[in-house]
């Protein structure tokens, strides 16, 4: 009787390290560990509901390497997953606890800055597009020096705290960075 009781406490502790070992594989992304785009969403839908509640301000980032399919052409998959890995490591380093950040797709990442004023997002969007023109990235015994394109929206109470509405924003100014030239922040009109 014993036994069978053990026996049942150890499965249900298995089971639930299992169910959090899968939960955790459904919203991160295998490469870079950072949240993926499932759990980014999750969460930002929660924090546009605290904007429009609380009646303050984010920022919503789009961040793109520049001439990311150069580096794999010219040195390999490999390596771009590690510049990947060097990216969500420095992103990791570098943004507030209290900020979002998830890999996106491919090469792009997404940022969400809560509680801070446009011009203040600036100032850190345009800081870590400094960062990673400044900060060779090693890949193995190679050393490849990076660019980042920024596209940003600011996100207001009444303005646009839908998601889709605040993205369609922040990719149209990340196009913007792109096509000006890259290696700059562009901030949604």
């Amino acid at each position: 009787m014993y036994r069978d009781y053990y026996l049942h406490r150890l499965k249900n502790l298995l089971l639930k390290e299992a169910n959090k070992k899968f939960a955790h594989l459904a919203t991160h992304d295998p490469l870079t560990g950072m949240g993926n785009r499932r759990y980014f969403e999750e969460i930002i839908e929660k924090e546009l509901v605290l904007i429009e509640r609380y009646k303050r301000e984010g920022t919503l980032l789009l961040l793109d390497v520049d001439h990311f399919k150069r580096i794999n052409d010219t040195y390999g998959h490999d390596t771009g997953d590690q510049v990947l890995q060097g990216i969500a490591d420095l992103l990791n380093r570098e943004i507030r606890e209290e900020d979002l950040s998830a890999r996106w797709g491919g090469e792009e990442f997404i940022l969400f800055f809560p509680a801070q004023p446009g011009g203040d997002s600036f100032l850190s969007a345009e800081r870590l597009r400094r960062l990673f023109a400044e900060t060779p990235l090693s890949a193995g015994d190679i050393t490849i020096s990076i660019t980042v394109s920024i596209g940003m929206a600011a996100i207001s109470p009444g303005v646009n705290t839908s998601f889709d509405k605040a993205y369609k924003e922040v990719d149209k100014a990340l196009y913007e960075a792109k096509k000006s030239g890259r290696n700059r922040v562009v901030v949604s009109s």
